[in-house]
């Protein structure tokens, strides 16, 4: 009987040994969860990369085309409309490049979002007009036939507020910069809905 009892011990011990010998290690466990952590971290860490870069390009760089500079804020193409909507801000027009066809007529509607008086000439076309925080106003351009036309803020194209008429596919490109007088002689093709007076000559 106690033969018996001896000789049953070592043979459960071993049932029992067998047992947990079979049980799945934890180590495969904790790799893969580490790699699923690290596979969803770098999901996660790209989105604030791509919003900076989509940042950088809403605010736009300033380029440099012959002796003037352009606070770029894009490019518009208006081929084929005869009226649209431009941005004046501090201190840029958005879009800064407007595309069209040559001889094309169009009404821009001009809006004032920044905190200065902003301006719109184009000194070949005679426009002249002043647009004041908050207001809006309109002027008729023509597309040249070809090739690029300025336009501009006469109070801050020093600081960049200037911008071209595209024709085709013409590329943004240096062109002759505006008169010491800043200004056109005389307004033509201009509106306001703000009570402003278009202003000429004078270039202030």
């Amino acid at each position: 009987m106690t033969v018996d009892k001896v000789l049953l011990v070592p043979a459960f011990s071993l049932a029992l040994a067998a047992c947990g010998g079979a049980a799945p290690p934890a180590t495969p466990t904790g790799t893969s969860a580490r790699a699923s952590s690290q596979v969803a971290g770098a999901s996660t860490s790209a989105s604030p990369k791509a919003s900076e870069s989509e940042e950088s390009e809403a605010q736009g760089k300033p380029v440099q085309l012959g002796q003037l500079t352009f606070n770029n804020h894009g490019t518009d193409d208006l081929t084929g409309k005869s009226q649209a909507d431009l941005e004046a801000d501090d201190f840029y027009f958005d879009g800064t490049f407007l595309r069209g066809s040559p001889g094309q007529k169009i009404t821009l509607k001009l809006g004032n979002e920044g905190k200065a008086e902003h301006n719109f000439s184009v000194e070949s076309q005679r426009l002249d007009m002043d647009v004041q925080p908050g207001a809006s106003a309109q002027v008729q351009v023509t597309f040249p036939q070809s090739g690029a036309l300025l336009f501009f803020c006469k109070y801050h194209h020093a600081q960049g507020m200037e911008g071209e008429l595209l024709t085709g596919n013409a590329s943004p490109q240096a062109v002759a910069p505006p008169s010491a007088s800043g200004g056109a002689a005389t307004t033509a093709g201009a509106t306001t809905s703000s009570g402003n007076s278009p202003r000429a000559g004078s270039g202030y």
